[in-house]
C-alpha cells in the first residue's frame, strides 16, 4: 500500500501500477473510493500500461479527517500524485464528481496533462450516457460538437456508469484513445526511437 502524505502529515492512498513516463490516472467520484475502476483497471494492467488510482481524500483507505474536502484540494493531490511519480505525460479520466477534479488537475497540471478524459463527468466532454440520472446527456454532447479538440462517445443504454455497465465497449473506445498517447507494448510508439541506444 503507498500513501502520499498532504496537509501536513494526511495521508491520500494510491496505488500506481506499471512503468513509463506517461500514465492514465483514474480518479472516482463522490463518496466512492479506486476500486470502482477495478473493472478495468485489471484489463490495462494487462495491456501493460501504467495506471494510477487514488482514493480521494476523505474516501476509502485515504485519510477521513481533513479540512478541506473541495474540489480544489482533491485536484491538488492529483496534481502532486503525478509529479512525485515521476510522470511526465498524465491522461487524467475523471467519473462523475471526479470529472470536475480532473478538469481542474488537468489546468493545474498544464502541459504534463496529455489527456482528459470526462466520464458521465461533471463537466462531461468523452462520453455521453443516454440513461444517466445525474449528468444530463445533452451537456456532453454540446460540448462535443462544439470544443474543436473533443470526441464524444455515446452509451445510449448505460446510466450514469458505462465503464461498468457497458465495460467491453467503453474499454475499447478508451483504448483506443490511450493509443493516442500511451501505445499498448504490441504496438509501435511513434514517438520514440526503436533502436536501442538511439536518440530520439
Amino acid at each position: 500500500m503507498a500513501y502520499l502524505t498532504v496537509d501536513g502529515k494526511r495521508r491520500v492512498y494510491f496505488e500506481d501500477h506499471g512503468a513509463g513516463d506517461c500514465a492514465l490516472v483514474l480518479i472516482h467520484g463522490w463518496g466512492m473510493d479506486g476500486r470502482v475502476w477495478d473493472g478495468v483497471l485489471m484489463p490495462l494492467i494487462a495491456d501493460d500500461r501504467r495506471v494510477i488510482v487514488m482514493d480521494h481524500r476523505g474516501c476509502g483507505r485515504s485519510d477521513h479527517d481533513f479540512p478541506d474536502l473541495s474540489i480544489a484540494a482533491i485536484a491538488g493531490d492529483v496534481a502532486r500524485l503525478v509529479g512525485e511519480a515521476g510522470v511526465s505525460r498524465a491522461v487524467l479520466n475523471g467519473w462523475s464528481l471526479g470529472g470536475a477534479v480532473a478538469t481542474q488537475a488537468a489546468h493545474d497540471l498544464g502541459p504534463c496533462c496529455a489527456g482528459l478524459i470526462l466520464t458521465a463527468g461533471a463537466s462531461p466532454i468523452y462520453t455521453q450516457c443516454g440513461r444517466d440520472g445525474f449528468v444530463a446527456p445533452q451537456i456532453g454532447q454540446w460540448v462535443a460538437d462544439h470544443h474543436p479538440r473533443a470526441r464524444g462517445v455515446r452509451y445510449p443504454d448505460s446510466g450514469h456508469a458505462p465503464f461498468i455497465e457497458e465495460r467491453d465497449a467503453y474499454l475499447e473506445a478508451l483504448r483506443g484513445f490511450l493509443d493516442q498517447f500511451q501505445p499498448a507494448p504490441s504496438q509501435p510508439d511513434p514517438s520514440r526511437n526503436s533502436q536501442a541506444g538511439g536518440a530520439p
